[in-house]
């Protein structure tokens, strides 16, 4: 695996904005997987998780960032599903109401998650038979995500005190003066 492309990744996660990590985790399976294709789909959460939404794509199908599917619409409802990585060859055969362009000839998808709930998607694409995916292929997009939802998990974890250090530096004064005043 190309430690480049994780310096890069652990950098993005540095950044704190989830946009910006988000890209560069579809960024980087572009590079490492080789694909023509890359991205991830996320569940919504105002509507219960009814659909998925792309918020970062890399390569060929970057016009369609932001775009997105139901649920039960293609495959990555079925990844979910499934809870496991899912290779599809011409998927539009099997979900011929999907008119993206460029077709997919392969399609990787493996199951992302948030702590221990799947929470959408990661994939690649290859658009031609210049390159099949392999075990190889499907174990790295494994690693990937697992390092992706640790390392997101923990920048929520490092965060979330930095949210509650403002009203605790305001109540301190007010208490430590609480705590002076009743000693005298």
């Amino acid at each position: 695996m190309d430690n480049r492309a994780l310096v890069a990744l652990a950098n993005a996660f540095a950044s704190e904005s989830r946009d910006t990590i988000l890209q560069t985790l579809a960024e980087t399976i572009l590079q490492i997987t080789k694909s023509d294709s890359s991205g991830v789909s996320l569940l919504t959460t105002d509507d219960g998780g009814k659909r998925f939404y792309w918020p970062a794509v890399a390569g060929m199908w970057k016009p369609h960032a932001g775009g997105g599917t139901p649920r039960n619409f293609g495959p990555c409802g079925d990844v979910l599903d499934h809870n496991r990585a899912l290779l599809f060859r011409h998927f539009e055969r099997r979900y011929p109401y999907l008119p993206v362009e460029p077709p997919a000839t392969e399609c990787l998808l493996v199951p992302y998650y948030i702590g221990d709930k799947a929470v959408g998607t990661i994939w690649a694409i290859m658009h031609s038979d210049r390159h099949k995916f392999d075990a190889e292929v499907e174990r790295l997009m494994n690693f990937l995500g697992q390092f992706a939802s640790l390392a997101y998990k923990t920048l929520t974890t490092i965060s979330h005190p930095k949210l509650q250090l403002e009203p605790r530096e305001q109540a301190e004064p007010a208490l430590s003066k609480r705590t002076n005043g009743s000693e005298t």
